[in-house]
């Protein structure tokens, strides 16, 4: 069967929009983060794939890309693969979906270039 994915906004995104919170510049003393925009496709070979695109980017650019087996926040994010951003912040990484279970992925950009660590959203795969 074929694998499943679902896409699960970060807490801290959850946890603004309960608030009320909108978005504003970073206040003075603290760096401002890149946009980790990602997707994930199933492509021909029946693989899933997370493409991104990290603004503002630029070629060689370092993207860690990061899995975990649970939803808890005890859980620790692991590196699953660590890759570098082609021309214009583009990256893609292959990931895979449990035989039982689920795993969660995300993309992080660590702080480089007068920009603070950045985090894309979460996403969930699991197979049936």
């Amino acid at each position: 069967m074929p694998p499943h994915l679902y896409r699960t906004p970060l807490v801290l995104v959850v946890a603004a929009l309960a608030t009320g919170l909108t978005a504003s510049p970073a206040p003075a003393g603290e760096l401002p983060t890149r946009t980790v925009e990602t997707t994930v496709v199933l492509n021909a070979r029946n693989q899933l794939v997370m493409r991104g695109d990290v603004t503002p980017g630029l070629a060689g650019l370092e993207v860690v890309v990061q899995r975990k087996d649970c939803r808890k926040a005890t859980c620790a994010w692991k590196v699953w693969e660590r890759l570098d951003a082609r021309s214009q912040g583009r990256f893609r990484s292959r990931i895979e979906a449990p035989r039982h279970g689920s795993d969660y992925y995300r993309a992080r950009v660590p702080q480089h270039h007068g920009y603070a660590t950045s985090y894309s959203r979460v996403w969930r795969t699991w197979t049936d």
